[in-house]
């Protein structure tokens, strides 16, 4: 059996918009933003609860003010987050920012082990520019929330107290 440049043509064609579809992002219903984005808290006491309406059981309170979390799902004006420990549950739209916090997961340096030697097991390093080769500014302990100013590349610029510098995306949970 031969098969004609028609076919193989169409053939990849076929293939390449399936590939298309699998790598697009899913879109939420009621927003149109993307699901598994990153946003967070806007109060210091928020429930979460077990599904999208006030008249489903809390499962859990939030006391954590700009704490990051990812929308996984969208119902009506309910969004279901997940936490970096991954529990899951719903809340109300309102109770979202789109201000982007992010929380130190990680110490993770590519290649300066002289740096390696600075760090402990539950600190990771602020640098004054976004590379290793650049003066460390503050040692800052994990879990500790920080804003993110922006992010370029392999780098975010981060504000962590009272100060402003660049820390590597791999050690942050709440950034893509």
């Amino acid at each position: 059996m031969q098969i004609n440049k028609t076919t193989i043509f169409l053939i990849c064609c076929i293939f390449t918009l399936i590939a298309i579809s699998c790598n697009a992002a899913e879109l939420g219903q009621v927003t149109g933003l993307p699901i598994n984005r990153y946003v967070s808290l806007k109060s210091d006491e928020i429930k979460l609860r077990v599904g999208p309406g006030q008249k489903y059981q809390t499962s859990y309170i939030y006391q954590c003010k700009n704490c990051p979390v990812k929308i996984i799902a969208e119902f009506d004006n309910w969004r279901k987050i997940q936490d970096k420990d991954g529990t899951q549950g719903w809340v109300h739209q309102s109770l979202l920012s789109g201000v982007n916090y992010a929380i130190i997961k990680d110490n993770k340096l590519a290649a300066n082990s002289i740096l390696k030697k600075e760090i402990t097991n539950n600190h990771s390093l602020i640098f004054k520019a976004p590379n290793e080769g650049s003066s460390p500014i503050a040692k800052v302990e994990f879990d500790t929330i920080v804003k993110v100013r922006k992010c370029e590349n392999e780098w975010c610029r981060v504000d962590a107290g009272n100060y402003t510098g660049w820390i590597q995306k791999i050690n942050l949970w709440g950034v893509e």
